[in-house]
């Protein structure tokens, strides 16, 4: 399933990115969204697969693939990615 491969990566750079920065306020989570959104954005064939997952599914079942703590940002911010 297309879905939980990319649900997997963006978990996976999340977790790369947890080891040298905290996400326990909500500042330190943005800031981690930022990075991961940076990274994404860089890479056009895993934005193009984001965006078309968050349009396959409900926010809220793309948020539970994601299960961290900054999934909330990392949704929003690629729903606004996905509108033209």
């Amino acid at each position: 399933m297309k879905s939980a491969v990319t649900a997997e990566e963006i978990r996976e750079l999340l977790k790369q990115l947890e080891q040298t920065n905290s996400t326990e306020t909500t500042t330190d989570q943005m800031a981690v969204a930022i990075q991961a959104i940076e990274l994404v954005e860089s890479n056009f064939t895993l934005k193009q697969r984001v965006i078309s997952l968050l349009e396959a599914v409900e926010t809220e079942l793309f948020k539970e693939l994601l299960d961290h703590p900054v999934a909330n940002i990392l949704v929003a911010a690629f729903k606004g990615c996905s509108k033209p």
